[in-house]
């Protein structure tokens, strides 16, 4: 039987079958032609976010041109000079498709087609304007007269890859801002103000508002010094500020403000060179004064000598070293003899305490005072101790120290003579502005002016009259430099020449100021007004006809209400006398740093102390040279008996008087006004705070022999009701003066009444722990016909002698109690009120004191105004 193969079996292959493949190259290429759409919109997208990403810091970038403005308007009118020509940008040039920065007149960044990028792109802005209404939100127009605000709109535009217009808009409100003296201020449309800081005058006379503008509704004036005293007494800062401010509705707005220190220190040279900085100063950069700081340089440095030296004398020491030729030097006007060759200023330590130009750190007292009384005080040294001052201010935040102070002017004037006289007050800011001016013209190289002479200043005190209070006021002006040295004009280091081109622009800017009868120009002037009568040094020619103060410098612990008080310095004493007799009295100063902080004088501590008044010293030879010295005088005269006589009087402040603000100590709202039927008025009534009581003022007034007339007391804004608390004034019955008058004391009263008193605790009767009387623990309520305000709660003392002082302000005339209730926590209270009563001891819960009827009068226990009934009605103690 034949034998077949086997049946052959069917076998699957792998793969894709021809419709498969089809179907699947259809579905790739659909795919692939949509990722290439996607990548051309991608594309797309990414160009226009490219360019709205160039758009907006194109937008951003003219906004913050149209912010960069140097000054705000062209005072062309009254300067005689462009002030927003180029390269100058003035903030009156906002406009639209107008204003920003330029070169060679031509704007950096102008309206139309921007050039340098790929797509074309066109700039335009669009300028609305708004003046500020206080509580409303910025309101913008097209009427720009004199605006507070200008809202810029910034559009970019261009056309996309499709051909299709793109653009980009930005805003921001620009404030009319001065930006010398002001952070430029930026915000939303909708705010309801720009930002600016208010400002409290400091008051005439301890500050002297002098105008700088062409409306006199701008000021520059600074405020009271304030010198501190290092603990060992061996070296002192004075610290001031310069405020100009203008007028903001019926308030002020401080404009700019500048702080100095001016500091005496003890120091001591550093080894070999280290890292200082040179001077920081003051310089032109074509449209007005900035502060350009000094750099950082490698040069011989030193540091404070001695524990806890006054603030700014690390800085003092270590900075105020001159360098080479080529850096501007700290005092220009420094003799070349001063110097150590061509480098440093000459440096000085106490004679008795120099052994071969080393200065002995370790220097006593003794020693110094042995030195100041030698005839030759100061001996130069390389090493080792020696001494310094400087003018120290604060620029960009850090304290640094600058080019010396330059006293140009010292004028003595009686403490009331700028007060409540407008025309003394106008005569002297005169004066001032004439010292500026001769200063500006001298130091250009040109012939000085004639500083008129204040008249009126002296003073006629018969035998028994009070002390006056002198000021000494001062008017320093610096010296503006060159910039920069450029040494292919000059072989002499031209940052210490004088800038002609300042003093040129400013000689300008003087001619049209006075041609138009105003100070503008002082705007653009560095002077500085100060009030230094507490560190001048005061001299009178004849004691036995009068005495000055001029008492050892110190801290002045309450510069509000005792600036004069802490110690004297410049108040006149008449000396009792039947015969006429005159003295003239001096206050002089140092031309540069040590004139401000008043120097170095003898040690005050020993017994008996060796300070000499009236003498000090500067801190190096060429400091204390008579040349470098500026003195006023005035003089006093003492009448013969029978021939003038003095009136005096007290005003007593019969409340605390919260609503009324006083100017300062002794300033005092407070005026006394001679009114004469017949003699004659020597020396007007003057008033003054008292010393050591800053609850009365003290008048004084110069009559002739045989005076008849009224005397009137009133106040500056009628703040104040006399003796009835009703009247604004009060006036005397008419007196004819045979010899020297007191006039019977006046009571002054504000519109609100401080009642102050105290609760001591007590562990009594049963020896229980005293109970804690807080603040927090302590209730003061009111009953009567109007109610009061505690605001004011402090623990005092401590042990046995602790206590709450409390003050309640009430209404003037206010009738009613107060009760005290302490917190029971811990154990049951009782009180016993002075006298027994009408807490009687056994009273619990809380105390109730005695009704005040009509309050009038201090209740404090400490005016003599107040009787002892009123002293009782406000103290209480609380016992357990």
């Amino acid at each position: 039987m034949p034998r077949f193969p086997g049946q052959i079996g069917t076998r699957h292959q792998g793969g894709f079958s021809l419709v498969e493949a089809l179907f699947s190259a259809l579905i790739l290429a659909v795919a692939l032609l949509g990722l290439a759409g996607f990548h051309a919109a991608a594309m797309q997208d990414g160009s226009l976010v490219k360019a709205r990403s160039i758009a907006a810091s194109l937008a951003q970038e003219k906004l913050d041109d149209l912010r960069g403005f140097t000054r705000l308007e062209d005072d062309a009118t009254t300067t005689g000079v462009n002030e927003c020509a180029d390269p100058t940008f003035c903030f009156s040039e906002i406009a639209n498709n107008a204003g920003g920065r330029e070169n060679s007149g031509s704007l950096l960044l102008p309206s139309g087609t921007v050039s340098g990028y790929t797509d074309s792109y066109s700039l335009e802005w669009a300028v609305t304007c708004a003046a500020e209404t206080a509580g409303s939100a910025l309101s913008f127009s097209s009427t720009c007269t004199d605006p507070t605000a200008k809202l810029a709109t910034v559009t970019v535009s261009w056309t996309d890859s499709k051909g299709g217009p793109q653009e980009v808009e930005l805003q921001g409100v620009i404030y009319a801002m001065d930006p010398a003296r002001m952070a430029m201020g930026t915000a939303s449309a909708f705010s309801t103000q720009k930002p600016v800081a208010g400002y409290t005058p400091v008051g005439v006379p301890d500050a002297v508002p002098v105008p700088i503008n062409t409306g006199g509704s701008q000021f520059k004036e600074s405020s009271k010094p304030l010198p501190e005293v290092s603990q060992s007494g061996d070296g002192i800062n004075v610290s001031f500020d310069s405020v100009v401010y203008s007028r903001d509705g019926a308030g002020y707005q401080k404009d700019s403000q500048e702080e100095f220190s001016s500091v005496t220190c003890e120091c001591q040279f550093n080894s070999g060179t280290g890292t200082g900085y040179t001077p920081t100063r003051k310089v032109w950069n074509g449209s007005r004064l900035v502060n350009q700081a000094g750099e950082a340089v490698t040069k011989k440095t030193g540091q404070p000598l001695g524990n806890n030296p006054p603030s700014q004398c690390d800085v003092c020491c270590r900075d105020h070293h001159d360098r080479a030729a080529n850096d501007p030097k700290y005092d220009p006007k420094r003799p070349t003899s001063d110097y150590t060759g061509s480098e440093d200023h000459k440096h000085y330590w106490y004679s008795s305490c120099v052994s071969g130009g080393v200065g002995a750190a370790n220097c006593t007292d003794a020693n110094k005072d042995a030195s100041l009384a030698s005839g030759s005080a100061f001996t130069e040294v390389t090493d080792g101790a020696y001494l310094e001052s400087c003018r120290v201010g604060r620029v960009d935040g850090f304290w640094r120290v600058m080019q010396d102070w330059q006293l140009r002017k010292v004028t003595i004037l009686p403490y009331n003579f700028l007060l409540n006289n407008q025309t003394n007050l106008n005569n002297y800011v005169d004066v001032v502005e004439k010292v500026v001016e001769n200063a500006v013209k001298t130091d250009s190289g040109g012939s000085g002016v004639t500083v008129p002479t204040l008249g009126g200043r002296d003073l006629t005190l018969p035998s028994g009259s009070d002390p006056v209070q002198l000021l000494s006021r001062a008017v320093y002006v610096d010296t503006i430099y060159n910039a920069e040295d450029d040494p292919a004009t000059s072989s002499v280091n031209e940052q210490n020449t004088v800038d002609t081109a300042y003093y040129s622009a400013l000689l300008a800017k003087v001619t049209a100021s006075q041609t138009a009868s105003n100070s503008a120009w002082l705007e653009f002037a560095p002077f500085y007004e100060a009030n230094l009568t507490l560190l001048f040094d005061w001299i009178s020619s004849d004691t036995g006809v009068a005495t000055v103060t001029s008492e050892a410098i110190n801290a002045i612990v309450d510069p509000v209400n005792r600036y004069y008080g802490s110690f004297s310095r410049g108040k006149v004493t008449v000396q009792s006398g039947t015969t006429a007799g005159t003295s003239t009295i001096t206050a002089k100063a140092r031309l540069s740093n040590s004139g401000v902080t008043g120097g170095v004088n003898v040690n005050v501590n020993p017994t008996p102390p060796t300070y000499v008044p009236g003498v000090s010293y500067g801190t190096d030879v060429y400091d204390n040279l008579s040349s470098n010295v500026l003195a006023d005088t005035i003089t006093v005269s003492r009448p013969a008996a029978g021939t003038a006589h003095s009136i005096t009087g007290k005003v007593v402040k019969g409340n605390g008087s919260a609503n009324v603000a006083e100017t300062g100590t002794p300033a005092s709202p407070i005026t006394v006004t001679l009114n004469t039927t017949s003699g004659s008025v020597i020396s007007p009534c003057s008033a003054q705070v008292g010393d050591s009581d800053v609850y009365a003022w003290y008048y004084s007034c110069t009559v002739s022999n045989g005076w008849t007339g009224t005397l009137t007391v009133g106040s500056t804004g009628s703040v104040y009701t006399f003796d009835d608390a009703t009247s604004r004034s009060l006036s005397t019955s008419s007196m004819t003066v045979a010899n020297a008058t007191t006039v019977g004391q006046v009571i002054a009263f504000g519109d609100t009444v401080t009642l102050t008193g105290q609760i001591t605790n007590a562990n009594f009767p049963n020896g229980a722990p005293q109970p804690a009387v807080t603040a927090a623990d302590t209730a003061i309520t009111f009953s009567g016909t109007s109610s009061g305000t505690c605001t004011n709660k402090a623990v005092t003392g401590a042990g046995s002698n602790e206590k709450l002082v409390y003050s309640c302000v009430v209404p003037k005339g206010w009738t009613g109690a107060i009760t005290i209730a302490v917190d029971p926590t811990g154990g049951t209270y009782t009180y016993l009120s002075p006298g027994g009563t009408p807490c009687n001891g056994s009273t619990t819960g809380s105390c109730t004191l005695a009704s005040i009827t009509s309050a009038l009068a201090d209740v404090d226990g400490t005016s003599s105004s107040a009787t002892l009934l009123q002293k009782q009605q406000t103290n209480v103690e609380a016992r357990r």
